[in-house]
């Protein structure tokens, strides 16, 4: 394969990426929302990506709730976030305050503990 051509090709390679990284946090979002049946104007519906990332920009700095999401996303061999596997993180204290991941999310609270 001749050179000229290498960089439109890793061009696209990495569009298709980072396309693919940007859709994981709507479904995300839809899971965690439809499941918690979040309201207009609370908090964890204003806070979108802190629920999971470390910055309101997402990129791949996770807070403490979103890597225990991202362990058990691993360890039920899954791409997408389901139901099940926000169930599963439920009972977890991601934030280390002392509350589970369950209880701080009635209350309005980022489990991660931004």
């Amino acid at each position: 394969m001749k050179v000229r051509y290498l960089k439109p090709i890793l061009a696209i390679v990495a569009t298709a990426s980072l396309t693919m990284m940007v859709s994981a946090l709507p479904s995300f979002y839809t899971a965690f929302s439809k499941n918690y049946d979040l309201k207009d104007g609370s908090h964890l519906q204003k806070a979108k990506c802190l629920i999971c990332h470390a910055t309101a920009k997402g990129g791949k700095a996770l807070n403490p709730y979103g890597k225990d999401v991202q362990k058990e996303l691993k360890a039920e061999h899954l791409h997408k976030v389901t139901d099940a596997v926000l169930k599963a993180v439920e009972p977890l204290d991601s934030a280390g305050t002392g509350s589970t991941n369950i209880k701080r999310i009635k209350a309005d609270q980022l489990p991660g503990g931004n």
